[in-house]
């Protein structure tokens, strides 16, 4: 990644283009009015003028295939709604639940289940204090603990 990150500063460079020392992946014009972010191979370019964007374009067209999505739709695989008359975007990720849950075999159980664990019955009166019982269940091995990382961690890029 790094080796084709240099290569692009170094074909974009003479065309005025250089990516910012402090953010990573975000990249301006010494003069025009542009900028983009770069995330592996999407672009997603922010512009005020078609003649700066096709600046870009043809600079990039000189050593790269790429393609086009005026439209702004889709950004490293979120579905982007772009509503600019109120000025706001919603972005959504339509498949990734189902995928995720497909990747990990999870099969859907027939009795709804809200909670991880089973909660603590509700107790009225004197007794309603009582700490609850201690969790007296087995750790888990090395490979049991890395697929709950795993499911965690794809999760918690979901949200």
């Amino acid at each position: 990644g790094i080796l084709a990150n240099k290569l692009l500063r170094k074909r974009l460079a003479p065309h005025g283009y250089y990516e910012l020392p402090h953010t990573p992946g975000l990249w301006k014009h010494v003069s025009r009015p542009i900028q983009f972010t770069l995330v592996v191979d999407d672009f997603s370019i922010k512009y005020t003028g078609k003649e700066h964007v096709t600046h870009l374009l043809d600079a990039l067209k000189q050593t790269y295939e790429i393609s086009e999505d005026w439209a702004g739709q889709l950004y490293c695989g979120i579905t982007l709604k772009w509503n600019y008359t109120q000025g706001y975007v919603d972005t959504s990720m339509p498949t990734y639940v189902n995928k995720q849950l497909q990747r990990y075999n999870h099969t859907k159980s027939r009795i709804h289940q809200h909670t991880p664990l089973q909660p603590a019955p509700i107790k009225y009166g004197s007794k309603s204090q009582e700490p609850t019982p201690l969790n007296k269940s087995k750790l888990l091995n090395k490979e049991d603990t890395k697929f709950i990382q795993q499911v965690t961690g794809s999760f918690l890029y979901y949200g």
